[in-house]
């Protein structure tokens, strides 16, 4: 089994620049758009087959037995308007935490996986090789053609 946390960068300092600038308009226009966004997000997720444990805000974590991380990115890059996310992915909800935490520290708008060998791999959004496909199995990457 394997976990995957999805967060949306910078969503906080949006919504607090916002209210700095006392901008009821853009609070909501941001809402919206973060809330359509998490809720293609979640169809995907459950289209896919993996179970949703969590959603709140801008937050989604979930589980599966295997996931397609160019299908994953692209997606998430489709989807993303001018926001970024950052993703962690592990076999234990703590390795998925530090591998989200390692996500947001490198600069964001990546996907990070922490692998049986205890490495982090990161993995830039939607900049996978289009002729080959990453598969996250038990988190050992196989390369498929």
């Amino acid at each position: 089994m394997i976990y995957i946390a999805i967060d949306g960068d910078d969503i906080n300092q949006k919504f607090e620049k916002c209210l700095l600038e006392n901008d009821e308009t853009n609070i909501f226009r941001t809402s919206m758009s973060i809330t359509n966004a998490i809720d293609k997000v979640m169809d995907y997720l459950q289209h896919e087959n993996l179970k949703i444990l969590f959603s709140a805000g801008d937050c989604i974590l979930c589980k599966c037995d295997a996931v397609d991380l160019i299908d994953l990115s692209n997606y998430l890059d489709k989807i993303g308007n001018t926001n970024t996310i950052s993703v962690g992915i592990g076999d234990t909800l703590e390795k998925t935490y530090i591998a989200f935490k390692y996500s947001r520290s490198i600069g964001k708008n990546s996907i990070v996986k922490y692998t049986f060998n205890n490495k982090l791999e990161v993995f830039e959004l939607n900049t996978f090789s289009p002729h080959s496909a990453y598969f996250a199995e038990g988190l050992n990457l196989c390369l498929t053609e």
